[in-house]
């Protein structure tokens, strides 16, 4: 009798709780550790941190936190290779049904590394021959997402529902936008759209936080355009167990849906 009076007691705590600590949105997250909950209803684990994955290269971090929009509104500051990462490219995507058929068929990091000639960083860059491919990967799983300081959301997918049995992680990238012309209104829209679509079910989210799905990822298709990050190769992204083993990218991101399980 007294169990059955403890847990008639403890189910509207506990219920309260719940509801206390479930969000819809990132931006709303308080907590080291909450519940979101998609529009669809489902409740997915999520913590946050402010551990970051922190630009090694000091000129580019510097060049980001000294711009005035950094971080406050939509538009790209960042500075390495701009006109390729605020670029998508026109045309079809190449459609791959995993996360690991795309990485199959990419060159090595090695071979992009030391290509010959090697892949300019200035703020002009044009995407390489390697690069120029759109693709759609059709179910993915979204294990974190962070926002950079050039205002891109930087975003890990990995090849498996639970992050620690994912053996392949690659990261993708909502770009921030670049500035609008008479000559990129198309690409700008595409951009807008994609970032419109991610804070639509994750919010505006902050600066320099990330947030992890550490029980199970959320399940997405991704589309986008083929970037390898030479800024970062050899040294790698990402944070704390979740660290692609390539530096290739989707960067832009020019589409994404979110599954149902």
């Amino acid at each position: 009798m007294f169990r059955i009076f403890l847990l008639a007691t403890l189910l509207p705590a506990l219920a309260t709780a719940q509801v206390a600590d479930t969000i819809v949105r990132l931006d709303e997250q308080t907590s080291d550790r909450a519940f979101l909950k998609l529009p669809n209803g489902a409740l997915y684990a999520v913590e946050m941190s402010d551990e970051a994955d922190e630009d090694s290269l000091s000129f580019e971090t510097i060049a980001r936190r000294s711009a005035l929009q950094s971080c406050v509104t939509a538009t790209f500051t960042g500075v390495v290779r701009r006109k390729a990462k605020t670029s998508p490219l026109p045309g079809r995507a190449k459609s791959y049904e995993t996360l690991d058929d795309l990485l199959d068929e990419l060159p090595s990091d090695s071979s992009m590394r030391f290509r010959t000639p090697r892949i300019d960083t200035s703020p002009f860059s044009e995407r390489v021959e390697e690069e120029r491919h759109n693709v759609r990967i059709k179910r993915a799983w979204l294990f974190a997402a962070f926002r950079e300081e050039d205002n891109d959301f930087h975003l890990i997918i990995g090849n498996h529902e639970q992050p620690s049995q994912a053996t392949a992680l690659m990261n993708v990238e909502v770009s921030g936008l670049p500035e609008k012309t008479a000559s990129n209104r198309r690409a700008h829209q595409t951009l807008l759209e994609a970032r419109t679509e991610f804070i639509k079910i994750f919010g505006d989210t902050q600066c320099r936080r990330t947030f992890r799905f550490p029980e199970k990822g959320v399940p997405v298709e991704i589309k986008g355009s083929l970037f390898f990050d030479t800024h970062h190769a050899g040294t790698g992204t990402g944070s704390g167990n979740l660290r692609p083993a390539t530096v290739w990218e989707i960067h832009p991101v020019t589409g994404i849906q979110w599954l149902s399980n």
